[in-house]
């Protein structure tokens, strides 16, 4: 009986393959039914090639990433729902988009009217992104990728997020609005993309290229097209450099310069318009995570230079941005890191695993940019890293 039901599945799977061998057909020889049915041509071809190679697979329904009510084709291995991917025109399978360009649908996408701080949260089993008022309160989850997801950078006017997630298996950019209700991918290059940051005029971002001979800083459109390295001085072409931020009027780069090897320094270092490179910090320690204050006069910066202590440990620094001034703002025998502004350049935010010393378990904190007041805003039992805060209706965030 088991083997005559093996049998049967086996024939059953092999006549699905047949159905999306003729599907598929049908969709490359015709662009518009290809759109409708929310798959490019590329995945197409992937999944079958997957079902061709296991056509034993077995068939379970999973809902949708972005409505969470819609079963997935299993088939097709997709991760949203048919309904979804035609209304963002994205293929349900790579959650790239269908047709090039900014969709309207994303124009009506809205401030939020107050305050807000988005970050990462493991609470949910993996690492996706949340959202919570500036006081901490109201957490609620945007993705469920059932994956990683990194380095949520918020868009100038406060509507859109764009990130890093291994969704596809391989460290991509992908954006969502806000409220988690739209979801596309930008990029899909092979290689981790990482630690994005946006231009000021909220068309462009830059982020960090991991290649093997190296990392690099790429700029991008929203929209995902118009990849570009950036230009560095012929000294800077040997380092490895990332962790890009761009000052609030757009014509400063500040990233981290070094080798990234064991033992190896990591530095502070400013582009200005004209495509030159002054290095603020030269601790021969490691300085990374460089944040511009939103009127452009100070960077927030991570650094373990601090050499009165037993251990070293990362600490939420301040310079001036022409490197000068340098303070310490936090000293604890505990990492302390990821500092950005707030809105109105009052607070910073940052993570530390100071009340609770265990591995895999940090908190957001709010400060005074004295470095005075300190006040955890998560105070969860799971690990919260990468706030990032979002300027409500009334103002311009940073």
């Amino acid at each position: 009986m088991d083997k005559t039901l093996a049998v049967v599945a086996k024939a059953f799977s092999l006549a699905l393959v047949m159905v999306m061998i003729c599907s598929s057909t049908a969709i490359c020889q015709d662009k518009e039914d290809e759109k409708s049915k929310g798959m490019c041509e590329q995945c197409v071809k992937d999944s079958l090639g997957s079902l061709l190679e296991n056509p034993n697979i077995v068939v379970t329904k999973t809902p949708c990433l972005l409505c969470r009510k819609g079963d997935v084709n299993p088939l097709l291995q997709g991760k949203i729902c048919e309904a979804c991917a035609k209304a963002e025109g994205i293929c349900l399978r790579c959650l790239m988009p269908m047709e090039a360009g900014w969709p309207k649908a994303l124009d009506e996408v809205a401030t939020p009217a107050a305050d807000k701080i988005v970050f990462i949260s493991d609470r949910d089993g993996e690492n996706e992104v949340f959202i919570m008022d500036g006081d901490g309160k109201n957490p609620t989850q945007l993705t469920f990728n059932g994956a990683n997801d990194l380095d949520p950078a918020v868009s100038p006017d406060g509507k859109f997020i764009v990130f890093t997630s291994k969704l596809d298996k391989q460290w991509d950019l992908y954006l969502t609005d806000i409220e988690g209700k739209h979801l596309r991918r930008l990029t899909r290059s092979g290689e981790p993309e990482l630690s994005a940051c946006w231009f000021p005029d909220g068309q462009r971002l830059l982020f960090m290229l991991q290649e093997p001979a190296g990392l690099s800083l790429c700029a991008i459109a929203r929209d995902g097209s118009e990849m570009k390295a950036l230009e560095l001085p012929e000294e800077y072409k040997g380092k490895a450099v990332g962790f890009p931020d761009i000052s609030p009027d757009g014509k400063k780069i500040a990233f981290v310069a070094g080798e990234g090897k064991a033992g190896a320094t990591w530095e502070i270092c400013v582009r200005d318009e004209k495509g030159e490179v002054a290095q603020l910090t030269k601790n021969k320690v490691f300085d990374s995570a460089p944040c511009w204050s939103p009127d452009g006069k100070k960077i927030l910066y991570v650094s373990n230079s601090d050499l009165s202590k037993e251990f070293e440990t990362d600490e939420v620094w301040v310079m001036d941005s022409n490197g000068k001034n340098a303070k310490q703002l936090t000293k604890n025998s505990f990492l302390d890191s990821n500092p950005r502004w707030s809105g109105d350049g009052k607070k910073v935010v940052f993570i530390t695993c100071r009340d609770k010393a265990k591995e895999g378990v940090a908190d957001i904190y709010a400060m005074d940019v004295s470095g005075k007041n300190p006040t955890n805003l998560t105070k969860a039992a799971t690990k919260e890293t990468s706030p990032r805060w979002v300027k409500g209706a009334s103002g311009k965030k940073k």
